[in-house]
Order: C-alpha cells, then sequence, then structure tokens
C-alpha cells in the first residue's frame, strides 16, 4: 500500500509545468462548482429536507471534504508516513467533541480545532508506532 509522503511525492512531481499549473488554477474552480452544483441539484430523501433546507448531497460532500482535510493536515504535521484506523478515529473523535449540538461538522476555519485534532493524531501515530 502507498503511503502519503509517496502520493504527495507522485503529485508534486508531476504538477511542476508552469502549464500545468495554469491550467490547474483556471479548470479546477469550474470543476468543483459544476459538482457541488450536481449534487446540490440531485433528489434528497425527505428526511434531509426535514432536518434542514441546507442538508443536501452537495453540503455532505462539502462536509466529508473538510474533514478529510482536518485528518490529511494533522497527520502531516505529525510526519506520519501512513494513516491508521487509529489516526482516524482520534482525528473523528477530535471533530466529533467540537462540534455544537447544532453542527455537522465544527468551523474548519477554527485554530483550537486545528491544533486538537493534530494533538490527537500525533498521540494515536506515536502510540502506533
Amino acid at each position: 500500500m502507498r503511503t502519503v509522503t509517496d502520493w504527495l511525492g507522485e503529485y508534486a512531481a508531476s504538477h511542476q509545468h508552469p502549464t500545468n499549473k495554469l491550467l490547474h488554477w483556471i479548470c479546477v474552480p469550474p470543476i468543483v462548482l459544476a459538482v457541488m452544483g450536481l449534487l446540490w441539484s440531485a433528489p434528497v430523501p425527505a428526511e434531509f429536507s426535514a432536518l434542514s433546507p441546507w442538508l443536501n448531497w452537495a453540503t455532505l460532500a462539502a462536509a466529508a471534504a473538510i474533514v478529510y482535510y482536518l485528518v490529511l493536515s494533522p497527520a502531516l504535521e505529525a510526519r506520519a508516513t501512513r494513516f491508521t484506523d487509529a489516526m482516524l478515529m482520534a482525528a473523528a473523535n477530535a471533530i466529533a467533541a467540537l462540534a455544537r449540538g447544532d453542527e455537522l461538522v465544527p468551523d474548519g476555519l477554527d485554530r483550537e480545532l486545528h491544533a486538537k485534532v493534530t494533538a490527537a493524531v500525533r498521540a494515536a501515530a506515536a502510540a502506533g508506532d
């Protein structure tokens, strides 16, 4: 199985050409917006609408992306070379502990959130070594 270092190394090596960088800078935002629009327009179960008018496939995808990057960033900061189930659970527990009752996930820009998730992932990574 490939490590985070392998994935990021390959990504960095393949994204150095100025034309590649320009194309990504121009094309990726419209692609993301188009996908989010498509997800937003997809029918949702009635239970979603009953909970919140904002709960749909696009907001769930955005929440999943936030959780993914909240997990990835601390793992990189902890200098982990691979993800473990313990690290993922530690990150999920830290995120869940900081979410208020009315939030699916806490504010992704909150520095306290990043610090607590980083500490939890670092502890899980150290315990796994």
